[in-house]
């Protein structure tokens, strides 16, 4: 039998807390009713895993790394719960990790939007850590104000001024720019406005619209738009956290030159922004 095909419950050694003996079944679900609910996931995930099998590895490589940079990030700063930046840079591990799972399974929609989240925490997080405005953090975090996407992008430019005009300079392209009648802004906004269709499930980007039937049903374009836009946020994730954190390029750390290299390599060589990708990442660790 294919090992995709079985499934089993990890035991109770398998995690840090949990119970010293698996506990009995309080209300097993009958049969038509998980098929009902996990037929459909379960065939898009054997039929992904059969066709994009490398893309999954690498994409899953690259999760592993994101954990690595939380750790980097939580060791440099003095007191993690109370830097925006290492809140924002754990809360996309979930991001990253939930993203592939939904898209694994088929819900192409939901793993999109994913995306949008890491560009707009990621944004968020670099402006209030700059900012350094503690009662301000807290108040967002509490939910008590509300910081838009937009927001942080206009104030977060003053403090990467001299990194965005080198790459004006380099490439007459940047991270943030606004969009004008004769530009289509910067990477990081383009890349967002992009992915807004997919979080507001505006006409032709929802689940209904990809698969053209009910589903969830296996997509193999969407699966591979999917895996640019993952590394493109991924990317761009290392980068607004390294600008956040400069001294974080002294730590020799070759696992995350490995991981940027595997990442660009997914990125199509007439994708049109790949030249400014490179050139971030030429910046910071000469790749």
């Amino acid at each position: 039998m294919n090992f995709k095909t079985k499934r089993k419950k990890l035991p109770p050694d398998a995690f840090a807390i949990g119970p010293d003996v698996e506990p009995e079944p309080l209300d097993p679900i009958d049969e038509e009713t998980w098929d009902s609910i996990v037929s459909l996931p379960d065939d898009v995930s054997i039929r992904t895993a059969e066709d994009f099998g490398t893309d999954l590895k690498n994409l899953w490589y690259l999760w592993e790394k994101w954990l690595d940079l939380v750790l980097e990030v939580q060791n440099y700063v003095k007191n993690p719960p109370e830097s925006p930046m290492s809140n924002m840079v754990l809360d996309c591990t979930d991001h990253f990790q939930s993203s592939l799972y939904n898209t694994l399974v088929g819900f192409y929609r939901e793993g999109m939007s994913s995306m949008r989240n890491v560009l707009e925490s990621l944004t968020k997080g670099s402006y209030l850590q700059f900012l350094n405005n503690p009662s301000k953090f807290q108040q967002w975090l509490n939910g008590d104000i509300e910081i838009s996407f937009g927001e942080a992008s206009d104030s977060l430019l003053k403090y990467i001024k001299p990194f965005e005009n080198q790459l004006r300079k380099s490439l007459n392209d940047d991270l943030y720019s606004q969009k004008t009648k004769t530009t289509s802004g910067g990477l990081i906004r383009r890349l967002h406005r992009e992915l807004c269709p997919y979080t507001h499930g505006a006409p032709g980007n929802t689940n209904l619209d990809i698969w053209q039937s009910n589903g969830p049903i296996y997509v193999p374009d969407a699966f591979n738009k999917f895996k640019i836009i993952f590394i493109k946020a991924y990317i761009i994730g290392f980068i607004l956290t390294i600008l956040t954190f400069p001294k974080l390029m002294e730590i020799e750390q070759e696992g995350f030159r490995e991981s940027l290299r595997l990442a660009l390599s997914g990125v199509p060589p007439n994708d049109l922004d790949k030249r400014i990708i490179q050139e971030c990442l030429k910046n910071f660790y000469n790749i």
